[in-house]
């Protein structure tokens, strides 16, 4: 169906918005957007009858207009979108920003027609810049049949950087043909590759990694390999590992090793008897405020059902200061008893508290949480509100959607390192609403 004439009109003037001088008003305490990110917002939003135009604007001879029309189509998530993304690779005299950025977009739609041409430029491509995105793009796309070239492009790469993503990108995949390459990549000589290829082989969950693993430790390595280590043993769930990871959780390791990155990995591992040592260090007044921290979300991620009154206990007490990770950890129990004591602390004066417990009813997904986080958009404090729209797209309800709208093109404000590097509540809340609508496609396609 044709869009009405006005509205045809205004995906003209956003289009055209493209290729004009990009223009950003700073402001204190925000990340404000370019026009050029605002009319790709609101093409976003506007959504099916902006994807034929957009599609037409790849047309364009103003490479500017072409690469933000590729990745406000990545956004629609369009089916249509495919084929003339595939005639961009295609192009042998095509700009290899723009093919980058449409091999980008490919990798997001996920389309299967997608697959071939992207192994094509990995193999038989000899632009590394292209090359690194579709590694990446390999790794995300979940096609197992990108397990053999990849370890043949691995075998043949010098370039450090790049031999990383191939290595993140095998873990991702999932598949055991895998693991002599990331095995070898343990005695990489550089230190990214090493401690990525830790964690990749941990994703393949199988546990002759244990004792490759155990070796990382015990012999000395810089502390990002050490830390990925870590983080391996817990997501390997291999319960040899729980003695070592409690150990170096309460500082008795023999080397000096993450005590943070252990707790965590401790409630990866699933094993129950972790629960006791997490819970003496989430207690323990007499260690500093992190591992406390470290161990609520672990807590959390142990799913133990004991964790239950010793978490509701730490966000309904009078202290000044209260353990927020604990609201983010009874959401991650999955136990529907939190959904009033976390709404209690969604509108607590304590804005830290109110906003880690609008991530943990994110985490609980109970649709009752609806409401109060829709109102908890309306908060004075930037966290909450970041939190609380990041909640709503986990929630799914299509009713948040104008209210979500209305933040992605107004709420410019930026979050801190605190919350896991820099975000805006628009970028949040855009994010939630590619997944309610992701959402809904999916509903569509049952019926």
């Amino acid at each position: 169906m044709d869009s009405p004439p006005a509205q045809q009109k205004e995906i003209e003037r956003l289009i055209a918005v493209f290729g004009e001088e990009e223009i950003r008003d700073w402001t204190p305490d925000s990340q404000p957007p370019t026009t050029q990110d605002l009319a790709s917002t609101a093409l976003f939003l506007i959504g099916e009858p902006a994807v034929l135009p957009l599609i037409q604007a790849l047309s364009s001879n103003n490479n500017d207009v072409r690469r933000w029309a590729i990745n406000t189509l990545k956004d629609l998530d369009n089916d249509r979108t495919v084929a003339p993304l595939l005639e961009i690779l295609k192009n042998q005299n095509e700009d290899n920003i723009i093919k980058r950025v449409a091999c980008e977009a490919l990798g997001s739609l996920k389309d299967e027609r997608a697959f071939e041409p992207l192994i094509n430029l990995l193999l038989n491509g000899n632009n590394r810049f292209l090359q690194s995105s579709v590694v990446t793009i390999l790794g995300d796309f979940g096609d197992k049949r990108a397990v053999g070239p990849l370890i043949k492009f691995l075998a043949i790469l010098p370039d450090e950087s790049i031999r990383m993503w191939v290595v993140h990108s095998l873990g991702m995949l999932k598949d055991i043909r895998a693991f002599e390459a990331l095995a070898a990549a343990l005695k990489d000589p550089n230190e990214q590759v090493r401690g990525m290829a830790a964690y990749a082989l941990s994703k393949l969950k199988d546990k002759r990694a244990y004792p490759l693993l155990l070796d990382l430790l015990n012999n000395r390595n810089t502390s990002y390999v050490e830390d990925n280590a870590i983080r391996a043993l817990g997501n390997l769930r291999d319960e040899r590992a729980y003695e070592t990871l409690v150990k170096i959780a309460e500082g008795k390791f023999w080397i000096s090793l993450s005590v943070s990155e252990a707790i965590l990995a401790l409630g990866k591992l699933g094993f129950k008897e972790a629960f006791v040592t997490l819970d003496r260090i989430f207690k323990n007044a007499d260690n500093p405020k992190a591992p406390a921290f470290y161990a609520a979300i672990a807590l959390g991620d142990l799913k133990d059902p004991r964790a239950y009154d010793l978490l509701l206990e730490e966000i309904s007490s009078t202290k000044a200061q209260p353990n927020g990770y604990a609201a983010i950890a009874l959401g991650k129990l999955g136990d529907t008893r939190a959904f009033e004591p976390l709404v209690h602390a969604l509108q607590n004066a304590d804005q830290s508290l109110a906003s880690y417990a609008a991530e943990g009813l994110g985490e609980l997904g109970d649709s009752r949480a609806f409401g109060p986080l829709l109102e908890a958009l309306d908060s004075p404090s930037v966290y909450v509100r970041f939190d609380a729209a990041g909640a709503l797209g986990k929630i799914g309800n299509p009713a948040a959607l104008p209210a979500l709208e209305k933040l992605a093109l107004t709420d410019f404000k930026e979050t801190t390192a605190e919350q896991g590097g820099p975000a805006t509540v628009r970028e949040a809340a855009i994010s939630s609403i590619m997944l309610i609508r992701r959402k809904l496609k999916e509903a569509e396609k049952i019926v």
